[in-house]
């Protein structure tokens, strides 16, 4: 139990520490734009790459904050009997769609190194004026997938402890 217990906590400090440093991307986003916006409304000079720029440093803070939105049960969910339910009883029905979320966040992180590769390889670039490269932001989804998966673990083995045990990790 003491190795499980290092390991949720090493995969929870993961998502919790991701989730921090990519919010910082909020700053250069921040930044970006308004450089956009002084050059073209003070030097009437647009910049096209700016809008581009922000959006792609936006996707990829927007994907890797999913491990630590699960971390912190920030995710929506149908909530019609749920909140009546006992800690243990939430903890059963977790614990069986878990099943429909690896699954899922699988496929997106199988998919996604398919897609991630395929657009390194192929060199694929946006089809904008700019033609930023697309693999290093495509790369990030399954990145964001494999820490999605992770922490679902985590939520997992809680989810079957305490509805078993009765009691949390």
């Amino acid at each position: 139990m003491k190795k499980i217990k290092s390991l949720i906590y090493i995969i929870e400090q993961i998502s919790k520490w991701s989730g921090i440093l990519f919010a910082y991307l909020t700053i250069p986003i921040i930044l970006i734009m308004a450089y956009g916006v002084f050059m073209r409304y003070y030097f009437h000079s647009p910049v096209s790459w700016t809008y581009e720029i922000s959006l792609y440093l936006y996707f990829i803070q927007l994907v890797i904050a999913g491990a630590y939105g699960l971390l912190y049960g920030d995710h929506v969910k149908m909530d019609l009997f749920y909140h009546r339910l006992s800690q243990r009883k939430k903890a059963v029905i977790d614990s069986i769609t878990s099943v429909g979320f690896f699954f899922s966040v699988g496929l997106v992180l199988w998919i996604g190194v398919k897609q991630g590769w395929s657009s390194y390889v192929s060199g694929e670039r946006f089809p904008t004026a700019n033609m930023f490269l697309i693999w290093p932001v495509k790369l990030f989804i399954p990145l964001s997938a494999l820490l999605l998966l992770l922490q679902g673990l985590t939520k997992f083995i809680r989810d079957i402890h305490l509805a078993v045990k009765g009691k949390e990790i």
